[in-house]
């Protein structure tokens, strides 16, 4: 694709659902675009301006056409620009838009194991529009077809982009992950990442337990509540927000249970020769396998719920559902 040397630079970080991207997006805005400077590159942020807070994703998701008007009316100055937003696809045009106004130079995905992302995303939001049994069975947003749609997106955004792409994997290693990042994106870490601000963790977007999620799902469809598009962030957050008993927390389904694990384990050695294509050190892959493997230990090890504490969490489900039927 032949693009104008006139045009400022872009890196770009179309985030999947549960892959790190608020993670990302807040080391770009604390200390008011700290990071940013010293990396001599501007944040794309609210109402797609330089330098402006979070980045606008769900005007991107549900007010295309204005999100559009933004990003072809602002003004980008000459120079590097930042756009980390996980709703990037969330319309077919968005990114040819984007490569009208930038010379995309770099593209990198973080990404987890995709069985794993699409059962995080399950527990995040998926539960809105389907039960669990059903949401493993479906190839366009389960496990079944997780590999499969990370590639097709990879591939759209391939042929705009003049320069690398790449994938980060977001596992939890010795190296955290926001030094990962910038070192293969902007190959150094400053040392202004060791301070406060930035080495505060912070919990955000965090998936509520699976079977509590499960249940939630199922109440929703009992009840025939209406979730559009607008209030489905809502709903989320108070579901998030919700205050289980300690021991309901971390209750998963019997359908992730021997199945889950005896089908989707054996890919875990498809996902690091997909990593290895970006040129990750051969000890940092091994020690992702080895984390995916360990995950699924997890998975099996974590308990399932009885049928007296799913009744239990009908009950909070139930108010979850009021109160969101009630602000």
């Amino acid at each position: 694709m032949k693009l104008s040397n006139s045009k400022p630079e872009l890196i770009l970080h179309p985030g999947f659902p549960k892959c790190a991207t608020s993670t990302i997006q807040r080391l770009f805005v604390v200390d008011n675009h700290a990071l940013g400077r010293l990396l001599n590159v501007s944040f794309i942020g609210r109402d797609f301006k330089p330098d402006n807070g979070y980045p606008e994703v769900s005007m991107l998701m549900y007010d295309v056409e204005k999100a559009h008007d933004f990003i072809s009316t602002v003004s980008y100055p000459a120079g590097k620009y930042f756009l980390s937003n996980e709703a990037v696809f969330s319309h077919p045009e968005t990114i040819s838009l984007l490569a009208e106004r930038f010379q995309i130079r770099k593209c990198i995905f973080t990404i987890r194991f995709p069985p794993f992302q699409a059962l995080s995303s399950f527990r995040f939001s998926g539960w809105v529009n389907n039960s669990l049994e059903d949401f493993l069975l479906n190839k366009n947003v389960g496990p079944q077809g997780a590999f499969e749609r990370l590639l097709r997106k990879v591939d759209i955004v391939r042929p705009f982009i003049n320069g690398d792409v790449s994938l980060c994997p977001i596992e939890r290693l010795d190296i955290p992950l926001e030094e990962r990042f910038l070192k293969q994106v902007f190959g150094m870490v400053p040392e202004i990442l060791s301070g406060h601000s930035f080495s505060e963790k912070v919990v955000v977007n965090e998936s509520i337990s699976e079977a509590f999620a499960n249940v939630l799902g199922s109440e929703l469809r009992t009840q025939s509540v209406a979730v559009p598009p607008k209030s489905r962030q809502r709903l989320i957050k108070i579901a998030q927000q919700y205050s289980l008993p300690e021991d309901l927390k971390k209750l998963r389904m019997p359908e992730t249970a021997e199945k889950f694990c005896q089908t989707y384990r054996p890919m875990a050695s498809r996902y690091i020769s997909l990593l290895r294509e970006s040129s990750l050190p051969e000890d940092q892959l091994e020690a992702i396998e080895s984390r995916v493997l360990s995950d699924f230990d997890v998975l099996q090890t974590t308990a399932i719920a009885t049928s007296r504490e799913i009744e239990s969490l009908r009950i909070h489900a139930q108010q979850v559902i009021r109160t969101y039927a009630g602000m």
